[in-house]
């Protein structure tokens, strides 16, 4: 299945907002109840992708944060401006994965603040 960054974004901050960092949530319920307009299996998929990518705590079929990596991102695509112009940076290359995605977002990020590259 090929991986949707809008749906990516969407997962991630639902879940920031969702979650206490203490509380476990099974995947499929979670994704039921917070996306009910998405194939359950397309969001999933998703969540899973995001699991293994880093991005989200889990253990085997709970979870119940994000990782500071996961935090760091949804944080840096909290903004339409950055999270279009994120897109529109990665759009010439079909696919990246989402560690490349949240490279680019925390580059566009500094570029809207002015912050030097290192």
């Amino acid at each position: 299945m090929k991986i949707e960054y809008d749906l990516v974004r969407r997962i991630l901050l639902q879940v920031e907002g969702d979650v206490d960092g203490d509380t476990n949530y099974t995947i499929t319920d979670y994704c039921e109840q917070s996306f009910p307009d998405i194939e359950l299996k397309k969001s999933t998929y998703h969540f899973k992708y995001l699991i293994k990518s880093g991005m989200i705590e889990a253990s085997s079929s709970y979870f119940n944060d994000l990782t500071i990596a996961g935090h760091d991102f949804a944080y840096d695509i909290h903004s339409d401006t950055v999270w279009n112009r994120t897109k529109e940076k990665i759009k010439s290359l079909g696919a990246v994965s989402v560690k490349v995605l949240a490279a680019v977002a925390a580059e566009v990020v500094k570029e809207y603040l002015q912050i030097p590259r290192f």
